[in-house]
This record gives structure tokens, sequence and C-alpha cells, in this order.
């Protein structure tokens, strides 16, 4: 009997064709991730292959964006098998149409499936059931090479647990007929956004392919973590919308583009999207200055105004840079000294329970907000730069602005602190060590991409040259997975 996906159930039978597969010999790959030991992690070890006797189902999309697919007519390189799995990097699905090489290879390269796994962890830590469930990573006996990095990279399967988390906008558009509520996709689309920016997360490739329609993250090869709020970019740095800080624009237009293919009226989009995406941020604002989530719908209510008023400051003051000289590109380390990003609020909300009622506490917060090394590189004299970035979307502070940004950040500590006062009068902040910890937990550093990518790099080329073995891998990739709570 065949064992069909229950995708098929949500999204149709003429969005999937079938592709048959063979289980791998034992001698062809290993497990190096499993994270539900309970499951035969071997029954996932599959390829394509038009002689096989199982059989497995790629899935149709389409995006006239433009952004998604590459060429590809739905899914080049993964399939659905059983109920409720997708297996990655299994070879060339017959959908697989792309010329590009990146693209076209049916192959996923093993640092990036471990990447995909550990930022997984990382971002459900602070965004619950954003991503989906990463369950195993199969090392295939396979190798290939790349410019980026000096030593052949092991090929890899990745195993995914679909319970509707891969439902993706380019599937509506290939099949208008799915039903799916527009509505529920537009806020939990303004909510991701929203904390893209409040948790510091650059997704770097915007697309109707990499979004769930229930607001999931789905490809995370671009993914990172920044350390500051300026406008840094992984994929690309050609479009503002795929820069940190300016990945609203893309999931408007993904939005568009789903209302126009479903016929519905799309002129309040944006409006709308806006509207959801400044009242989650403003919740998500009083989570990273420490009030419990038992608390925030209450005081957001109460104090809804001054709310609303600190968070677009928030967002606002975090944006500005003193120059955009520096290769902001995240898989490249950037020397701290040459970020251009002028504030670190992150830093101030991690010290809010230590400044909170000291009689100096807003003098000592503007120092530990205002990052001098940027400050000092302040430009004297304007400059135009190319795009997607100019003087009209006031990102860079010149040295005549200087002095006005200063006392906007002031502004933005007084209210702060009041804000404050008004939120531990109404018993918003609780005990000093719980308002500790939770700041710590919320505003904490994670490694960049270029600090990530080089811990997997060195684990994976250690695994290739038999210096450390499947289990041990397994010992570290969860280490890696692990968050500061």
């Amino acid at each position: 009997m065949i064992t069909k996906p229950n995708a098929i159930k949500r999204l149709g039978s003429n969005i999937f064709v079938p592709q048959k597969v063979r289980r791998l010999k034992p001698n062809e790959y290993e497990v190096v991730f499993c994270s539900d030991p309970s499951l035969k992690i071997d029954d996932f070890a599959i390829a394509l292959d038009k002689g096989g006797d199982i059989l497995t189902f790629a899935d149709y999309q389409k995006d006239s964006l433009g952004m998604a697919l590459s060429g590809n007519l739905g899914s080049g390189r993964a399939v659905y098998y059983g109920d409720r799995f997708n297996v990655l990097g299994v070879g060339r699905t017959t959908l697989c149409q792309s010329n590009k090489p990146s693209h076209n290879s049916g192959r996923a390269e093993m640092i990036g499936i471990l990447r995909r796994v550990v930022l997984s962890h990382w971002i459900n830590h602070f965004m619950p059931n954003r991503t989906p469930t990463h369950l195993a990573v199969l090392a295939l006996k396979e190798t290939t090479t790349h410019k980026w990095n000096g030593t052949p990279i092991p090929l890899a399967l990745l195993v995914r647990v679909d319970e509707g988390t891969l439902d993706r906008p380019s599937h509506i558009e290939h099949s208008p007929e799915i039903f799916f509520d527009f509505e529920k996709t537009l806020v939990e689309y303004a909510k991701l956004d929203a904390e893209f920016f409040v948790y510091r997360i650059l997704f770097g490739a915007w697309s109707s392919g990499n979004f769930s329609l229930g607001g999931h993250m789905i490809d995370l090869e671009t993914v990172s973590f920044t350390k500051y709020r300026g406008p840094y970019w992984t994929a690309s740095g050609n479009h503002k919308e795929t820069r940190f800080g300016y990945e609203a624009g893309g999931f408007v237009k993904i939005l568009e583009q789903l209302a126009l293919v479903k016929k519905l009226d799309k002129k309040s989009v944006k409006r709308s999207f806006y509207f959801e995406r400044k009242k989650h941020l403003a919740k998500c604002f009083l989570m990273l200055i420490g009030v419990g989530n038992e608390n925030i719908e209450r005081l957001f209510i109460k104090q809804h105004s001054l709310i609303l008023k600190l968070s677009l400051q928030f967002e606002t003051l975090s944006k500005k840079v003193s120059h955009l000289d520096t290769n902001l590109n995240l898989h490249m380390q950037i020397d701290d000294k040459e970020d251009p990003s002028l504030l670190d609020i992150s830093f101030l909300f991690r010290n809010l329970p230590y400044l909170y009622k000291k009689p100096n506490a807003k003098k000592l917060a503007f120092k530990m907000v205002l990052r001098k090394p940027a400050v000092n590189r302040v430009c004297a004299i304007s400059k135009i730069y190319d795009k997607p970035f100019s003087f009209r979307d006031k990102i860079v502070i010149e040295e005549k602005d200087l002095v006005p940004f200063c006392e906007e950040v002031k502004n933005f500590i007084s209210r702060l602190f009041k804000l404050l006062s008004i939120i531990d009068f109404e018993g918003g902040l609780g005990e000093r060590n719980g308002w500790q910890r939770r700041v710590l937990n919320l505003n904490q550093g994670t490694p960049t991409m270029s600090e990530l990518n080089d811990v997997l790099k060195n684990l994976v080329e250690r695994y290739r040259l038999g210096t450390i073995n499947p289990n041990d891998l397994d010992r570290e990739i969860k280490k890696l997975c692990r968050v500061n709570t």
C-alpha cells in the first residue's frame, strides 16, 4: 500500500508528481544528527532512482515574482515521503529544470544542511514554532566542491516534518483553487517581520517559496542573526527587501501577489500588513525590555499609545548608521570598529535591571547605547550612495545630524524609563532576578552567519577526514543547537 502525504488533502493531488526512489545501502550514508531516536532514521536514507521501488512525491510550484524557483517547476531536490515527512537532497526531481548550477544539482551540502538544523533551534527559541521540525541529517558518501570552501564538502539528506509548515504561496499560485485563510497569512507575515527585527534575524532572500502560508520560515540557507540592526545582507545586497530591517517590502509583494491570484482586493494589503506589524512590534518590544508574557496584553491595552510610540522610536533609531562604506555581507566577518551601526540597543536592554532606579540611570544608559567607533566615523560631507539606499531613506547620520540624533536617543531613553516606572507600578516587571533572566535571554547575542559557518566548516572537515565519528558529530551539533535560557 502506498502511503500518500497528508499534504495532498490540504493542497490537492494536482500539485504532486510521483517520484521513484531507492533505499540507500548501509555503505552509502551515515546518520550524523537525529533529534528523535525513536524513529527509524535509516528508512529516510533514499535517493531518486527511476528503477526504485518506493514512491515519493515532488510538488509543483509557481512564482510570477521570479524570486523562488530559478527556472524549476517546483521542488527540484526534495520529496514528500510517507504521510508527513519531506526529504531534501535526494537528487534531481522531474521538476528540476533550472539552468543555474546553484539550483539544478538536486543535492545539498552538509554544511548548509547543518546550518539549517542549528538555526531552526535558535529561531524557535526566540520565536516558537517558526520553522519546520528538522528531524535528522544523513551524511552521504559523496562530496562536492565550491570556490568558497578549500576542501570537498560531503553531501547530505535533511529530514523534515511536514504538518502544514511546507505549504507555500507558490503552491497557491500554481493551483489558485486551494483554500487558505488570506487574512491569517497576512497577520502571520506581519508578526514574522516584526519578530525578525526584534530578535535580530535576517532572512536574506524573501520569496513566495521561502515562507509557509502559516508564517513558518522554510529554507534557512540565507538566514543569519545580526549583532546590531544595521542594513546587513547575505544572499544579495542589491535589493532593499533583502536587507535587515527592510524585508517587510518583500512580504507585502508576496501578499499582493497572493491577493491577485485569489482575485482579492489588494489595495488594502500594504496598509493592513503594516497595521498588524506595528501592533506586534509593540508587544514584542515589551518582551524585549523584560515584561513577562502574562502581562503583555494587559499592559499594551492600558499603555498602548506610549508603547506604540516607543517601539516605533526603537526601530527608527536602531537602523541609523554613520556611513555605508563597510561591506555588510554577513558571509564575512565584520570588524566591530568598522560596523556603522550607531546604537547597541540590545546591550542597553540587557542592563535595564541594573540601571533602573539609579540616580544617573539615563546618563549611563546613553553611554551604553551609543557605539563610539561608529559615532567617530560620522561623515562630515554628504555622499551619494548606490542603491538600494539613499539619503531619502534617512539611514545615514551626517555630522550636521549628530546633535539632533543624540537628542532623539536621549528622548527615547527618557520615555523608556518612564514606561518602566509605569510597568513596575502595574506589577509587570516582577522580582528583579526574573526580570534579569528575561532581558538576558531575549537580548542575548548569537553567532552571525560567518561565525557559525566557521564552526560548521571545521566540524564537517573533521568528519570528512575521519577525526570525528558520526555520534560525536551528533553531540557537537546538539551542543550548538542549545541557546542560553
